[in-house]
């Protein structure tokens, strides 16, 4: 419950009781820690990298094709399908 959502007063005490007793929690605990850490270096180097030419390319091209496929052109409206 901590990790999804701030603990009553109550709660935080039962939680610290559990960890004292518990290796296995904080074990998880100091592994989910390291994680998230991990995961907003990750996020903060992504941030800094612009998107490939050959990948715009790519992603161009399929948006293309998916609105060939779906019978739109770019600038057109959509089609009303409905037999109402």
């Amino acid at each position: 419950m901590a990790a999804d959502r701030p603990l009553g007063f109550r709660e935080q005490i039962r939680c610290l009781a559990h960890f004292f007793a518990c290796s296995v929690c904080r074990k998880f605990t100091k592994q989910i820690k390291v994680l998230r850490h991990l995961v907003k270096l990750h996020v903060a180097d992504l941030s800094k990298t612009p998107p490939s030419e050959e990948f715009l390319l790519k992603l161009r091209e399929h948006l293309a094709k998916q609105n060939t496929r779906d019978g739109n052109s770019l600038g057109s409206e959509p089609h009303n399908n409905s037999d109402g």
